[in-house]
């Protein structure tokens, strides 16, 4: 019975994380992307690893809900730097949407859900190509502003912008 649950709980996500067609979460409005991508550069940056967020908030974690609450308030409005490996990426109006795999987690019994949606802004040239040229399961590492963390299982970074890759 776990087992089938587990599926089903994986293919939720997947659906959900992919937007099941539907072109995922509008980017950010309001303040100008510019300006709070000039922010962000600047910004410490809040000590968590995805890993870490992902354990918490796995199917099955041994995580309390006031755990999990206490980690997503102290996400979303935060600036993280996180490395995060490819599921896909698209492109509209100019930001690049780049969907993460499932985060890896340590432990055996829970199941992994949690991904990144990150809406990654291109600064110059340099960072077109890299985001052209990013496959599935390369690492790429993003620094951008936590918008909000969907159910659970995704969480949403934007703005963004891309730092660096390790092809697959």
């Amino acid at each position: 019975m776990r087992t089938l649950v587990s599926v089903a709980a994986v293919l939720i996500t997947v659906c959900f994380g992919a937007s099941c067609g539907q072109p995922g979460p509008e980017p950010l409005t309001g303040p100008d992307p510019e300006d709070l991508l000039r922010e962000i550069e600047k910004a410490p940056t809040i000590k968590i690893a995805p890993q870490e967020v992902a354990e918490a908030f796995a199917l099955w974690s041994d995580a309390t809900d006031l755990q999990r609450e206490l980690i997503e308030e102290d996400l979303i409005g935060s600036v993280v730097e996180w490395e995060i490996r490819v599921y896909d990426v698209s492109l509209s109006e100019g930001i690049y949407r780049i969907l993460s795999r499932p985060i890896e987690i340590r432990s055996e019994e829970a199941v992994p859900l949690l991904r990144v949606i990150a809406l990654v802004h291109a600064q110059n040239e340099m960072d077109r190509e890299l985001l052209r040229m990013i496959k599935t399961d390369d690492v790429v590492l993003i620094r951008g502003m936590v918008r909000d963390v969907l159910l659970r299982v995704v969480i949403v970074i934007d703005p963004a912008v891309p730092l660096g890759r390790q092809a697959s």
